[in-house]
């Protein structure tokens, strides 16, 4: 004979509540039952003397735990086949509260408004038990966190962190240096020195508020795109004129700089005419040097003839020069005192006596040796060209000042009767 046994334990059941289950759900035992021949000498089976095990198979009954209020089992205990070679087994039954229906209060709260409730949902299910989760989010906002799939239905409150949804756009602004080149032919050259700065404009769909990011460099046209400037620039030379300002210096460029404009001109350079080299014609010419004169002639005593005339200017010659056959003087003054541009060879027609000068209100005396000096000079040049005879100068000018003086004489001598 062989036994062969299931135990059935029992878990979160008081004492009395154990004493009432049945014995069978606490142990189940199956028989089985054969013969066998023994050596009575030796005490031992006889071998091959074994009959089959009776009956051939058994069950353990499987059954539902009883039912105790406000507990129920976790499982139900099964059948399970066995054999006489089947070890004993057993099985452990879990008994626990029965979950009450409940209810969880979920609270949204303002994480941009210090926390502010805004908003609850209600989620139903057994105490204890976990519900898929199934946000109900207020308008206009989104979860600060990653939530949750499932909640469980149990004591307490749990919080779903939320923040205002929002609208950005990014922001640009240019600070421009304008340069223009107006040239000498009117045309225009047009330089522009850019400088960008960024800043983000974020929407708030829960206040409808904006608010800006402060502004930040985001690139320039300089050489370096990385520098927040204005690059230096060099004026063209333009060959004949002078620009307004030969160069624009380089500027750091801020967000509060302000564009600015500057306009580049050219003014025509002064035009100087070039100084031509001297010609050798310009050269001046050497004055001749004049040859020593081998036959001086001594100064001559003044002739004894010479008549002391005096001449006034008052004394008006009416009829004007007086010529003399074959001589000509071409300047000779209507007056005695009057000086002419040729004075020099004027001086000739006023004759002293010697020892004496002339009287004149405007011209220097002539000394006696250098009128006797003139006088054999012009004696010289005066020789006729057949004849050979000679008309001295003062011979000539003292029968002039003898006419002069008649005329003079008459005229003053009718004022004296009148």
């Amino acid at each position: 004979m062989k036994d062969v046994t299931r135990t059935i334990n029992y878990e979160g059941l008081t004492a009395k509540q154990l004493g009432q289950i049945p014995e069978d759900q606490k142990k189940q035992t199956v028989e089985f039952t054969r013969t066998v021949k023994y050596d009575l000498v030796t005490g031992k089976i006889v071998p091959g003397s074994e009959s089959p095990w009776t009956p051939s198979s058994g069950q353990f009954t499987g059954f539902t735990p009883k039912q105790f209020e406000g507990l129920i089992a976790d499982k139900d205990v099964p059948n399970e086949d066995i054999t006489a070679d089947s070890k004993d087994s057993s099985i452990t039954i879990t008994y626990k509260a029965i979950p009450q229906q409940g209810q969880q209060v979920i609270h949204y709260v303002d994480t941009d408004d210090n926390n502010r409730l805004i908003g609850t949902q209600t989620l139903k299910g057994t105490e204890g038990s976990k519900v898929d989760f199934i946000p109900d989010i207020p308008a206009n906002y989104e979860p600060s966190d990653k939530l949750p799939d499932k909640i469980t239905i149990a004591d307490g409150t749990p919080i779903i962190s939320l923040k205002h949804k929002t609208t950005s756009n990014e922001k640009t602004k240019d600070v421009t240096r304008t340069i223009t080149i107006v040239k000498p032919d009117g045309s225009k050259e047009v330089i522009k020195q850019i400088v960008t700065f960024t800043r983000t404009a974020t929407f708030d769909e829960v206040t409808g508020k904006i608010t800006y990011s402060d502004w930040k460099f985001d690139k320039s046209n300089a050489a370096d795109p990385a520098k927040s400037q204005w690059d230096a620039y060099d004026v063209p030379t333009i060959a004949g004129y002078t620009p307004s300002q030969a160069a624009v210096a380089a500027k750091a460029v801020e967000v509060t700089t302000a564009d600015e404009a500057i306009t580049i001109t050219y003014t025509q350079d002064e035009v100087v005419p070039p100084i031509p080299k001297p010609d050798e014609s310009d050269k001046p010419q050497p004055k001749p040097t004049p040859e020593p004169d081998n036959n001086p002639e001594l100064p001559s005593k003044p002739s004894t003839d010479e008549t002391e005339v005096h001449v006034h200017s008052k004394d008006k010659i009416k009829s004007g020069p007086a010529v003399i056959k074959g001589y000509q003087n071409e300047n000779a003054p209507l007056y005695e005192d009057m000086v002419t541009p040729s004075q020099a060879a004027d001086r000739t027609n006023r004759v002293s006596p010697q020892g004496t000068e002339a009287e004149h209100n405007s011209a220097t005396p002539t000394p006696k040796a250098a009128n006797n000096q003139l006088a054999k000079r012009e004696a010289k040049k005066n020789n006729l060209p057949q004849t050979g005879e000679q008309h001295t100068s003062v011979g000539i000018i003292g029968l002039l000042a003898m006419v002069l003086g008649f005329f003079g004489l008459t005229d003053h001598k009718k004022k004296k009767d009148e």
